[in-house]
């Protein structure tokens, strides 16, 4: 389980690691079955845990872990992507445009 420590709340769930995985090699093939959960995207700005952090005033930079990779990786990306940052107060807000492409270069759910 993730734990946001800023609220101290329960945000969400996390998945057992599968060891098996580390010793797989070009003989012992096995194949990969993706997660069964739910996996929603949503932006900065509708997230709801994001809106109870900058209320609180928990922090002034916020962003989502899928900007922000994108953010990371940027240099060597062939991707085209579209960044809006919102200024509100003290507070910087990463987002994304609804015509932008983030979301799609993403593995699908």
């Amino acid at each position: 389980m993730i734990f946001c420590l800023a609220l101290r709340k329960l945000c969400g769930t996390l998945s057992q690691y599968d060891k098996t995985f580390d010793r797989i090699t070009p003989r012992s093939e096995r194949s990969f079955q993706g997660a069964t959960a739910l996996r929603t995207r949503v932006s900065t700005s509708e997230d709801p845990i994001i809106q109870e952090l900058s209320k609180s005033k928990a922090g002034n930079v916020f962003g989502t872990d899928a900007i922000i990779a994108l953010l990371m990786a940027s240099p060597r990306s062939v991707y085209p992507w579209d960044i809006v940052i919102d200024r509100v107060g003290d507070q910087l807000f990463f987002d994304k445009r609804d015509t932008s492409q983030i979301g799609l270069c993403l593995p699908a759910p």
